[in-house]
């Protein structure tokens, strides 16, 4: 494995040069060695959940009023969460940041590489432009990420958990100083990888109360995740402390939005996020914190699944065998509500093409296909450019998820329970993310329309004495005192 990480690291050295190594001179313009930025993110939150009354989130109601808000946030596309997150805390699209999505198809391996969770890469060998705790951690900022999205093994954190779901790799990449600490205080961080291996198979509709508690175990590692971040914030007062939550995002994919599961599981990281502002309140550091809470994607509902590996079967580019792909022309790359098209290395790509948009364009339920210029519009990387790159990416409609599976009897697969997913093109409002801040250098009562994510990291590091150069995004500064 080390061999296989290092020669990725060289190759990736080679396709993105120096912009890779543009880290070490980000800017920096007088570091606040006094201030805190706090930032939680609530995986999968939907903007529209913050207004609907169903919804009880008493302590997010109350960051608004005393904070500033934005009614909606653009997420990049594909609208997963290891590329959102990585644009939240870059200020850059996918296209600069280099984490392209939840996975991608590696055409010299042949095989699937997946980025979700963390299994394969250390943060320096996919985040391709410098992060916020990158630059704070240079000023001689304390910096601290707790389960944060392609952060493993980052150097610039002080304090980490890494958001993987084996408890090896936890044990491994986690600060050794902060378990030992963890232990002395009886928390369970020795649970993770068991809570983890309760999440099921995708889609399990042989099996909802598997489902279920899945999510249950996804509550659990917010629970243990909000006890490490207290104990960091009490035990060494860092200045930039990242927090990821997950379980209202399980919950979606198990039971759809808009669901007593979903809200219940907002409720829940609203209870966690209070106990974070208890203890700012606390810890005599008030006037001189801020917090963001953000989300990286909303969220649809689907109830029929799209089988595209039947429809490039049909077309003569995959070969299938016995209910799994065996080789062909072309893979391809689930990512819920969107997907990646790959053509294969050596393969005559216009003669491909003239077989596949064809295809494409019959299957029901497909929304958009994306050619490289039309990716590079979104900020997506593309192919010539980025060898991860696919040559067509898709998004569904709504009530719409892809699938790789080929043992279905036709390529649309009406599912017996309804569920969740993101993925897709970020431009529905079901698909918008929550943007809120609260706390020291923010004016209250303000609420802009909407914003990018990309805008999270350079306001971000204004409020802490910082500066992100060259972002896609801006300082909002309409929020600051």
């Amino acid at each position: 494995m080390k061999i296989l990480i290092s020669k990725i690291t060289a190759l990736a050295a080679l396709v993105w040069g120096p912009a890779h190594f543009a880290c070490a001179s980000a800017g920096v313009t007088t570091p606040e060695k006094d201030r805190t930025l706090i930032i939680v993110s609530i995986d999968g939150l939907p903007a529209d959940y913050i207004d609907n009354a169903a919804v009880k989130m008493p302590v997010l109601h109350r960051l608004i009023r005393e904070g500033a808000r934005a009614q909606t946030m653009m997420s990049v596309f594909p609208t997963v969460t290891w590329a959102n997150h990585t644009s939240m805390i870059t200020g850059v699209t996918p296209a600069r940041h280099g984490v392209i999505g939840n996975s991608y198809y590696d055409r010299n391996t042949e095989k699937e590489v997946m980025l979700l969770w963390d299994p394969v890469f250390d943060k320096d060998q996919i985040v391709t432009a410098p992060t916020l705790y990158d630059v704070a951690h240079r000023a001689g900022l304390k910096t601290a990420g707790i389960s944060w999205p392609a952060s493993r093994n980052a150097p610039a954190l002080d304090w980490q958990i890494p958001c993987v779901i084996d408890q090896t790799l936890n044990d491994q990449y986690s600060t050794p100083s902060l378990l030992r600490e963890l232990e002395a205080k009886k928390v369970p961080y020795q649970h993770k990888g068991l809570w983890a291996s309760k999440q099921p198979p995708a889609h399990d509709e042989q099996k909802p109360e598997l489902s279920k508690r899945g999510a249950e175990g996804k509550t659990e590692w917010d629970r243990l995740h909000t006890q490490v971040a207290l104990h960091v914030l009490e035990a060494h007062s860092p200045n930039l402390l990242l927090l990821h939550f997950d379980a209202v995002d399980a919950y979606q994919h198990q039971s759809g939005r808009d669901t007593e599961f979903a809200y219940a599981a907002c409720a829940e990281a609203d209870r966690m996020l209070g106990q974070i502002v208890e203890a700012v309140e606390k810890s005599g550091r008030r006037e001189r914190t801020t917090l963001f809470v953000v989300s990286d994607h909303g969220f649809r509902s689907y109830q029929k699944q799209i089988n595209i590996n039947m429809a490039l079967h049909d077309a003569g580019l995959v070969n299938v065998s016995k209910g799994k792909v065996t080789g062909g022309d072309v893979a391809f790359v689930s990512m819920g509500g969107a997907a990646g098209i790959y053509i294969k290395s050596g393969r005559d790509r216009d003669a491909i093409m003239k077989k596949l948009l064809p295809a494409l364009k019959e299957v029901e339920g497909i929304e958009a296909i994306m050619l490289p210029d039309d990716l590079a519009k979104r900020g997506q990387a593309v192919v010539g450019k980025d060898w991860r790159a696919a040559d067509v990416m898709l998004s569904a409609k709504d009530g719409y998820a892809f699938s790789a599976r080929v043992n279905r009897s036709s390529v649309i697969y009406k599912i017996s329970d309804t569920k969740g997913a993101h993925g897709y093109l970020p431009d529905s409002q079901k698909l918008k993310a929550c943007f809120v801040a609260w706390g020291a250098g923010i004016k209250a009562g303000v609420t802009l329309g909407e914003i990018n994510n990309t805008d999270v990291a350079p306001t971000g590091a204004s409020l802490l004495g910082l500066s992100l150069p060259d972002t896609d995004g801006r300082v909002l500064d309409e929020i600051m005192k």
